[in-house]
């Protein structure tokens, strides 16, 4: 197989490269007619000067000198930006290249591939193995964010038409979208806010996860259909952009709740298009009339952004299931795999699309406590973490009372504070699966995880049951190395594990990498990181 991708990647991609690259040379582009040429000199030059030792600024001066002696300072740097600005379109030209041929290198499209699997497991009786697995097996696509590695979403655009170009080997289209590239600018002028940021993730979602997930979904049934309908958690996503204070400070509550209605809306525009899409097959009597109605449904709710006309998700997997039934008993199943492949969608995804994942330092949610007790005295004994372990965990898990977190002047202790809040605004419009996660970075211990615990009680689940799942991340040597007994203190309370009996009995724990490299080194952090995620018994 391996020998397979590397002839495919020298035929499809790197012979291409070279096709396409000679066009990108021949464009009318300034940055491409100043650079283009003089760059395989100025990669000799780097690699020579380098293998003697030459500091970067001794390797350009000497290129200049040999190929560019007559250039002030500001056209030496005018120059340099402009090979900056080359190379990033011979990126993009890359990425579109390896994108269009992924499926080729890969063999995705291959057929014979799930049926050779199956016939493996056949003659290898692993019927009860694979039952096992896919029963229970699940995957979580956790969607970060990191703007530095976005493309803006006029060159992202411009990367996606050029790879379908690629893929139909239209070469005047190609050519076109590659000017049109060079005279694209790769910079933005005003830095992105943290909403700007999730955006920017949410066209990967309705272009990228939506489409994928249906086809694997649709495949996973085709080829297991007797496990599909037991496990409802075989592929989720999450959604740190909005909800991760810890990673972007500028996230705010209302970030939080403007990026839960974008994802929303997001994945409903994804509904309303694909029920078009069907629709026009499925114009039978009895089925058009429901999927009209499901049709104004959406419609509506695109049309109102306050959210008074969200449309309910049993009632509309109810209706779906309506026409299900129809075209079964009624219709000869015509096109019934079109209307179950939306049905698996809507399943999945529900009107959330990708759970926020809220994740804040516990040294910021430890402050936001102490700020919660000054203000509330009476809620909890002043000696409180004075006390042993066990008697802390019992204090704060049993904890009653009623706190507005608005009231609280310090910014960061209200965000915080008020963030519980929002995750519940989130789960009554979106669905629970909207927002249940709240991650604590650089968890020390049981302790932590209680604290948001009390927090969540007091500041807006009082005492319903709390819909929420705690998640510790362990990130310093010290903390991995301890976390095995931190959790079996946790599950000693009678409390806690009374609210993981609400949560199936599961328990996510993270266990962090980068800050465990820089407090104990790259080797030490690999002995002790294990990967834990499993239910509690």
């Amino acid at each position: 197989m391996s020998e397979h991708i590397e002839k495919s990647f020298k035929e499809l991609v790197e012979l291409k490269y070279q096709l396409y690259n000679s066009l990108f040379l021949t464009l009318p582009l300034d940055a491409v007619e100043q650079t283009g040429l003089l760059l395989p000199l100025l990669q000799e030059a780097c690699s020579k000067g380098y293998d003697k030792g030459l500091s970067p600024t001794e390797i350009i001066n000497k290129f200049f000198e040999d190929h560019k002696a007559g250039l002030s300072e500001e056209e030496r740097i005018s120059f340099l930006f402009k090979v900056i600005q080359y190379v990033e379109r011979q990126i993009v030209l890359i990425d579109a290249l390896e994108e269009a041929a992924y499926n080729n290198i890969h063999r995705i499209g291959e057929s014979s591939a799930w049926s050779r699997i199956k016939t493996k497991i056949k003659h290898r009786n692993l019927d009860q193995s694979i039952s096992e697995l896919l029963n229970n097996f699940g995957v979580r696509v956790v969607l970060t964010a990191h703007p530095t590695q976005f493309y803006p979403g006029k060159v992202l655009a411009i990367s996606t038409d050029l790879t379908e170009a690629i893929k139909k080997g239209d070469i005047a289209l190609s050519r076109d979208l590659l000017q049109q590239l060079g005279k694209t600018p790769f910079y933005r002028k005003q830095k992105p806010s943290a909403y700007d940021e999730a955006m920017a993730l949410t066209w990967y979602l309705s272009n990228i996860f939506y489409p994928a997930a249906g086809e694997l979904l649709d495949t996973m049934h085709t080829n297991f259909p007797e496990f599909m309908s037991k496990n409802k958690h075989l592929v989720t996503l999450g959604f740190w952009p909005g909800g991760d204070r810890d990673g972007n400070p500028f996230v705010t509550v209302e970030t939080t709740r403007k990026v839960a209605k974008r994802l929303r809306s997001t994945l409903t525009s994804c509904y309303y298009s694909e029920l078009k899409a069907i629709k026009r097959r499925l114009s039978f009597e009895g089925v058009a009339e429901i999927l009209n109605e499901l049709d104004i449904l959406l419609y509506d709710e695109l049309s109102n952004a306050n959210g008074e006309k969200n449309v309910d998700l049993n009632y509309f997997i109810q209706r779906l299931d309506e026409v299900e039934t129809l075209l079964i008993n009624q219709h000869q199943s015509l096109f019934l795999d079109k209307l179950q492949t939306f049905q698996r969608k809507v399943r999945l995804f529900g009107f959330y699309f990708a759970s926020i994942d809220i994740r804040q330092d516990s040294r910021v949610i430890g402050k936001a406590f102490d700020a919660l007790m000054k203000a509330h005295p009476n809620l909890l004994p002043s000696n409180l973490f004075e006390l042993p372990e066990a008697e802390q965990l019992k204090l704060l898990f049993d904890v009653k009372g009623q706190v507005d977190a608005s009231a609280f002047e310090d910014s960061l202790d209200r965000d915080t504070l008020e963030s519980f809040g929002v995750i519940k605004e989130i789960q009554a419009a979106n669905g629970e699966m909207g927002a249940h996660r709240f991650i604590i970075s650089n968890c020390r211990g049981p302790v932590d995880m209680a604290k948001v615990y009390a927090i969540a009680r007091l500041c807006s689940w009082g005492q319903e049951p709390l819909t929420l799942d705690i998640v510790p991340l362990f990130e310093t040597v010290d903390d991995l190395q301890h976390a095995g007994h931190s959790m079996a203190n946790l599950y000693n309370n009678p409390t806690y594990n009374a609210h993981l009996a609400l949560r199936e009995q599961q328990q996510t724990v993270m266990l962090g990498f980068s800050d465990g490299t820089k407090d104990g080194g790259y080797l030490m952090a690999n002995k002790i990181l294990p990967t834990y995620h499993a239910k509690t018994k």
